[in-house]
């Protein structure tokens, strides 16, 4: 069963470069430009990660200050019911 499966992934990989070596030997651009145009498939891939990485940053910057004011409003309420729950006790005994 494995030496099957290492069988699948070798043919796989042997087509993948072939479909590639195809690729680029059929391509309708010449090498350079088809090399600057991988390059700047590229270069805009790394701007559009570098930018969602950022924006997911600040979202979850966003996110963790909404979360503590959250907890801090709760905690104080907390504090308040504990406070008046004391004072109560303190009053009835």
């Amino acid at each position: 069963m494995l030496h099957n499966r290492k069988d699948k992934n070798a043919w796989f990989m042997a087509g993948l470069g072939l479909g590639a070596l195809t690729g680029i030997l059929l391509a309708p651009k010449s090498g350079r430009q088809t090399r600057k145009a991988i390059a700047t498939g590229v270069n805009d891939g790394i701007q559009h990660l570098t930018a969602l990485g950022r924006d997911t940053r600040e979202r979850v910057n966003n996110m963790m200050d909404l979360a503590k004011k959250s907890f801090a409003r709760k905690r104080q309420q907390a504090d308040a019911a504990i406070y008046a729950a004391k004072k109560a006790l303190a009053k009835a005994a």
